[in-house]
């Protein structure tokens, strides 16, 4: 796998590309850079699995993954697809539940890690990052649901409307 990333760790400028960390600081910034670490997953590799404990939220910097959600027959069924920029993770993360689905990198793929321990550690050093981040959290999550209230109502007010 070839990545543009020759470290475990992101600089400043890699990390002000994430739209997650807008409204960050340089200082800020260098906190991040300390706590977030770089991994990479070949095609095909789990990178979390539904239903496990959440102890870390990834960003994806460069590659896709497919998101599966179990079905009512106990089948993976795909719910949705992740790029470059996006996130996941986070909903479980936030609330330190359990994972609400599987996924599946579709290329391999690089994504940034972060940990809930060192979360944990960059409060107590900077509770202000803490405070953005779950402000940044909150926002991505409210866009997802207007989108996905969106898709259910186009669905709900066609099939009123099939003949």
């Amino acid at each position: 796998m070839v990545s543009h990333f020759s470290s475990d760790k992101l600089s400043v400028k890699q990390l002000s590309c994430i739209q997650l960390f807008t409204g960050f600081d340089q200082e800020d910034f260098k906190t991040l850079s300390n706590i977030i670490r770089v991994k990479e997953f070949e095609k095909g590799s789990c990178i979390i699995n539904e239903g496990d404990n959440a102890q870390k939220v990834y960003f994806i910097l460069e590659g896709a993954a497919k998101v599966y959600k179990t079905n009512y027959k106990g089948k993976g069924e795909l719910v949705g697809n992740l790029q470059d920029g996006h996130c996941f993770g986070e909903m479980a993360f936030m609330d330190h539940g359990h994972r609400s689905a599987t996924v599946v990198a579709d290329t391999d793929i690089v994504v940034a890690e972060f940990d809930w321990n060192d979360f944990c550690s960059a409060f107590m050093e900077k509770p202000l990052i803490v405070v953005q981040i779950f402000k940044n959290f909150a926002h991505n999550l409210s866009l997802r649901l207007r989108r996905a209230n969106a898709v259910y109502s186009y669905l709900a007010y066609n099939s009123q409307n099939i003949p």
